[in-house]
């Protein structure tokens, strides 16, 4: 491995819920940051420079994370899903000091998608802002006195930061996956048997293809767990479909869905099966 066996990249800087991912399911490793986007996360085990990445999947409120599934899809087989980590996210609202009255509200998209209802009752003239993630939105408000971050607890204390309010959409459950991703099989992980397969397939351009490739998993009585659409460069109208299902490899159900689904789409590209873990 080059001397990356000991190296976990994550997305996001320092303090980052794939940060608090890494630290718990790899707590004896050296984490590295990739603070801008997902992809350089990606770029980085493209070239050997980390063993694996820590990158989000999906988000309870905002749903699948597009930029996360299009560099699954664009890796052309070269990626392995080696975990799912579940996290519960409870958000609460940072800024450099209790008086502030916040004119901008930074985060992750995923966040302020998630507390939309509550930042409008709470917050009605404050302006929601994207920011690459929460750490980041948490490093803006350290440096703006007029910006709030929201984000999660743990960061006041990493930046020194203010909580101004903790009931952000209490109410309502909040969780993230997050994928442990590998360019090949790793020694790194810690041996729960896995539970859940995640593909990539192209259906035919023609009605019921789609209906036709999940008719497979239903009659099997595999259930479905993740599905996204992303459109294919250059072919209007035209689109590969990311799944995850239960069910696995090497067992009777598990390869005839294999094997269905092969039968039933133009391509399919498997990405791995896997454990899913629940953190806390």
């Amino acid at each position: 491995m080059g001397g990356n066996e000991l190296k976990i990249g994550y997305f996001g800087e320092e303090g980052s819920f794939s940060h608090r991912v890494a630290q718990l399911r790899f707590p004896a490793m050296e984490l590295v940051p990739f603070p801008r986007t997902v992809d350089y996360a990606f770029a980085a085990l493209a070239r050997n420079e980390v063993e694996t990445i820590v990158v989000p999947i999906e988000n309870a409120s905002s749903g699948i994370i597009a930029d996360t599934v299009d560099l699954l899809i664009s890796g052309g087989g070269q990626w392995v899903v080696r975990e799912c980590a579940i996290l519960p996210i409870k958000l609460v609202l940072l800024a450099s000091s209790l008086d502030c009255q916040p004119e901008f509200i930074n985060s992750h998209p995923a966040p302020l998608t998630h507390a939309k209802a509550w930042l409008r009752r709470e917050f009605p003239n404050a302006i929601p802002v994207g920011s690459t993630s929460t750490s980041e939105a948490a490093r803006l408000a350290v440096q703006n006195p007029n910006t709030a971050a929201l984000a999660g607890e743990h960061l006041a204390e990493i930046y020194g930061l203010k909580i101004l309010r903790a009931d952000v959409q209490a109410d309502v459950a909040n969780r993230t996956k997050f994928y442990a991703v590998t360019r090949s099989s790793s020694g790194l992980f810690h041996g729960e048997p896995p539970t859940h397969t995640a593909l990539i397939f192209e259906a035919a351009h023609r009605p019921g293809s789609l209906v036709a490739a999940l008719k497979v998993l239903s009659d099997l009585g595999l259930n479905l767990t993740m599905i996204q659409s992303r459109p294919i460069p250059g072919r209007f109208d035209e689109y590969r479909f990311f799944i995850e299902f239960e069910g696995v490899p090497g067992t009777e159900k598990g390869e005839a869905a294999l094997a269905g689904l092969k039968a039933a789409t133009h391509s399919l590209n498997l990405l791995g099966s896997y454990p899913i873990v629940n953190l806390s």
